[in-house]
């Protein structure tokens, strides 16, 4: 039977390999997680029961993510010398392309946010096989890149998996006679996001109660959120997020991933983060995803993004009819990989 690491840097991973995790066990296969300590990663892999070792700790700045990724590869070789799995995956694959190469195993990686490049500099001369997604606009190296028609949210929030339930909604705080607006900030940390404008919260509060008037405002803030958004703060079930999200009028965010899941629920987006994925481009076409700087001004934008369940449910059914199944695919791509040998 495969055996199979997987590197777990961020929370999205945890939502993006928990299906083919739990598939894969069904099957037989050892598992060994490895997971790094950031925001809510660790407490997502222990409310879906994922047993895992911790890896590394999140560093500050460049110099401490450059000290963390050292250590980090230090630890997946120990492991990868210890498990000896067959092959070894990650999304965005830094330090499994380093111990991969360093022990000898094969690595297969998923990834799609092209402004990453400074973890794509990293990883592409080491690493075996590198999955992105056809809307892709970044180095695609010849003999390592296949192309998969879906989005990574798949894995997670594919219709044939994810209900979204009205009733859990309004018991984490939808709000039935009003619109309700999901606000996602991230603590912008990573290496893609340096240099990032924060969003100018006074700004935006003034512009959605111009366009939708009064509203139930929903905020998931990682670290401290900005004074004017704190009463605002979700507090519900981090595993419940997403019943909470489908049941919103529109989502805003820094960051393209959570738009991304808000768009194959069909919830409208607007991004606030300059530096955009491909994939954007593919929701933007649909009409599910908007984008504005995140200074403002918001007016505009928030009445575009304003739309009726009929047109968010066409819109939704137009990006998703001929998507595959992203967690079928993980599982195929490591299945096979497994048997490939190395480069």
């Amino acid at each position: 039977m495969t055996r199979i690491l997987i590197d777990i840097v961020h929370p999205a991973d945890v939502r993006f390999f928990r299906e083919p995790i739990a598939r894969l066990r069904a099957q037989g296969a050892p598992i060994l997680c490895l997971a790094r300590e950031k925001d809510i990663t660790c407490d997502l892999l222990e409310r879906f029961e994922i047993p895992y070792a911790l890896a590394s700790r999140q560093g500050e700045g460049p110099i401490g993510l450059g000290l963390e990724l050292l250590r980090r590869d230090w630890a997946m070789v120990r492991a990868m010398n210890r498990f000896k799995p067959d092959v070894a995956t990650g999304f965005g694959g830094v330090a499994i392309a380093h111990a991969g190469r360093l022990a000898g195993v094969r690595t297969v990686a998923f990834y799609d946010h092209e402004p990453g490049r400074l973890q794509m500099a990293l990883t592409l001369p080491f690493i075996d096989e590198w999955h992105v997604p056809e809307s892709w606009r970044g180095p695609a190296p010849a003999g390592k890149t296949r192309r998969f028609n879906s989005f990574k949210e798949l894995s997670d929030l594919h219709p044939a998996r994810f209900k979204p339930c009205p009733e859990r909604a309004r018991a984490l705080g939808a709000a039935p006679d009003r619109a309700n607006i999901f606000l996602r900030l991230s603590a912008q940390r990573a290496a893609h996001d340096w240099g990032a404008r924060s969003l100018d919260a006074t700004a935006f509060l003034a512009a959605l109660n111009r366009v939708f008037g009064p509203v139930a405002l929903h905020v998931s803030c990682e670290g401290d959120a900005p004074e004017p958004l704190r009463p605002y703060l979700y507090r519900g079930a981090l595993d419940q997020v997403h019943h909470l999200l489908a049941a919103c009028d529109l989502a805003v965010t820094d960051g393209a991933s959570m738009a991304a899941e808000a768009g194959v629920l069909g919830v409208p987006s607007i991004v606030t983060n300059a530096r955009a994925p491909g994939y954007v481009s593919e929701f933007s076409r649909r009409g599910l995803m908007f984008t504005a700087r995140a200074d403002g001004p918001f007016d505009r934008v928030l009445a575009e993004a304003r739309l009726t369940p009929a047109q968010r449910e066409a819109r939704r059914r137009a990006l998703l009819f001929d998507k595959v199944d992203m967690a079928d695919y993980v599982v195929a791509c490591l299945s096979e990989g497994a048997r490939r040998p190395r480069r």
